[in-house]
């Protein structure tokens, strides 16, 4: 099975954003990949003026959250008030295959689908007065972020719409890993499990 890679735009954002936008574009990927009919659940953004659809999984919430915690742990310094790093989302089937004449068995991870998302987090203190400058750049900052996520979001869905013959029709787990550049190296990685479907999405 030949391996999809797909990797998006820099992800820019505030540290204090950082959560909420990994949070929409993880779960997006992970919706549009879904095997088998899914009914969304919505949901809500605190710090954007979005909303987007999850899977509705407590596991598939869990990895998230966890992957995204340990993302801090990996940034490297890209210049005052900045760290570098990059999530990995990979999407994979186990198969066993018999060895020595069938007596010995053994466990494979078939990798068929990659998305690298590069983030660069600021940890610019937020300029909280009520001047004038302030308050210009708290809009000027929050526009930005909501422009942002709403590319990245859109770039998930042109890639994801256009990539579907390398879908296996069995049920297939998920990692989610964050390095430093996301290639060789994975220093902290979540699993969790997809359901057992054919590739299938329901908007119903």
């Amino acid at each position: 099975m030949n391996l999809t890679e797909h990797s998006l735009d820099e992800v820019e954002v505030e540290q204090w954003r950082m959560k909420e936008m990994l949070s929409a574009i993880l779960h997006t990927i992970l919706f549009v990949r879904a095997p088998g009919p899914v009914r969304p659940t919505e949901a809500t953004l605190d710090r954007f003026d979005k909303a987007y659809a999850t899977c509705g999984t407590e596991d598939i919430d869990r990895a998230v959250d966890e992957s995204i915690d340990g993302l801090m742990t990996s940034l490297e310094p890209a210049g005052p008030e900045l760290g570098k790093g990059c999530m990995v989302l990979s999407f994979f089937e186990k198969r066993v295959t018999a060895q020595l004449f069938g007596l010995v068995s053994n466990e494979e991870k078939v990798v068929w689908e990659q998305w690298r998302i590069p983030v660069l987090i600021s940890v610019t203190p937020r300029p909280m007065g009520d001047d004038t400058a302030s308050v210009i750049e708290r809009q000027r900052q929050a526009q930005q972020a909501d422009a942002m996520l709403q590319a990245r979001i859109m770039q998930v869905f042109s890639l994801a719409n256009g990539h579907f013959d390398h879908l296996p029709p069995v049920h297939y787990e998920f990692e989610i890993s964050c390095g430093r550049k996301g290639a060789g190296e994975k220093r902290e990685a979540v699993y969790a499990r997809m359901m057992q479907a054919p590739p299938l999405i329901n908007l119903s």
